[in-house]
């Protein structure tokens, strides 16, 4: 019992979730930085409808935060292919009825949070997975899958080598380097998450895969049926919302999303009612791409109207975002989270009932 308690301790000592405030500045920027080159480069070429591609590929540039770098280069290669799986998974969706999106995603589901339990990543939940099968599954391919996906490969490769940049700079630092730059550049890395197969065996695990794919299910189906429109929002809302392995429910996650859903609703409703130049709306997505990530685990609410603002402003490359779009977005968020709060309460009743507890 000691020795199990002993070693699942160093277990969670090696993949704990604090970052520090530096790192998640840094995180911040070398996301934003990768959106920003893959921006430019889509615009010189006439491309700058696939934006919404680089920001999946991005993604990767959020992983191995604190690491060091030998275990980083695993994390960041484990979280950049499983996401751009899940994109080419959505390109072959594209277009497919709705019940085979639910589908796709349950599934997608169960090796994404096995990944995540195996490999001990942060973020710790299926969020950016979701997210990018489901968009690419919704908006239409014009033939042109192929590229798409090679644009979303190559802001993962990009990601992965500016993630993994500090390492060169490490190497050949001289060993009595100091200085405000030095400090930052060597700082020290704490973070040192173990390849933990047994968490395959965990039930607890097993349950929060059930109650994800439960929630994600039920957001969709339910999205779809209340006006048929893009029942992903529902989707991604709910994963976003639901707790991960071990942590406790938060119902005021869900008021967060909500409120910072409708906040970045209408920033974007007043964007496009002012008619931003191109340039200026690219600007403005790389700008919520760095703010996302230097402020998702503090402030969650003020994160959600970043990721909404980037997101749709990023769609509007290619579809038209008008009011209706706006109000879809709103509305699929509350049914999303409104679906993960029942789910937590249910789950809180459960375990009440389990142990005795009154009511």
């Amino acid at each position: 019992m000691g020795a199990a308690g002993t070693a699942e301790g160093r277990r969670r000592e090696a993949g704990a979730t604090v970052v520090p405030r530096l790192q998640k500045v840094e995180v911040a920027f070398r996301a934003a930085l990768v959106l920003a080159v893959c921006a430019a480069v889509l615009d010189a070429t006439g491309h700058l409808n696939l934006l919404l591609y680089a920001m999946f590929g991005a993604f990767t540039a959020v992983y191995g935060s604190n690491e060091r770098y030998r275990i980083r280069a695993r994390t960041v290669t484990v979280g950049g292919v499983s996401i751009l799986a899940c994109v080419g998974a959505g390109l072959l969706l594209s277009g497919a009825p709705h019940v085979q999106l639910l589908l796709a995603v349950a599934v997608m589901l169960v090796p994404a949070c096995l990944l995540i339990a195996v490999f001990q990543l942060l973020p710790p939940q299926p969020m950016f997975h979701t997210i990018a099968l489901t968009v690419c599954a919704v908006v239409p391919v014009a033939g042109d899958g192929g590229l798409r996906f090679g644009v979303a490969a190559a802001a993962a490769a990009l990601s992965w080598v500016v993630t993994m940049s500090g390492w060169i700079v490490r190497r050949f630092a001289p060993e009595d380097a100091h200085g405000p730059v030095a400090d930052v550049a060597l700082k020290q890395l704490r973070r040192a998450p173990i390849v933990d197969v047994a968490a395959v065996r965990e039930p607890q695990v097993w349950w929060t895969i059930l109650r994800d794919i439960v929630g994600v299910v039920a957001a969709g189906a339910i999205a779809y049926a209340v006006h048929g429109g893009r029942p992903y929002w529902a989707m991604v809302a709910a994963i976003s919302v639901l707790p991960v392995t071990k942590a406790p429910d938060r119902l005021v996650r869900a008021l967060e999303r909500i409120g910072g859903t409708l906040v970045g609703v209408l920033v974007v409703g007043a964007v496009l009612a002012m008619h931003w130049p191109r340039a200026a709306l690219v600007v403005l997505v790389v700008v919520c791409q760095f703010f996302i990530e230097s402020t998702v685990l503090k402030r969650y609410a003020v994160a959600t109207t970043f990721i909404t603002t980037m997101v749709l402003c990023s769609l509007s490359f290619v579809v038209p975002v008008a009011h209706p779009l706006l109000v879809e977005r709103l509305v699929e968020t509350i049914i999303g989270s409104a679906v993960a709060v029942v789910l937590m309460l249910g789950t809180q009743w459960i375990r009440e009932r389990r142990s005795g507890a009154p009511g």
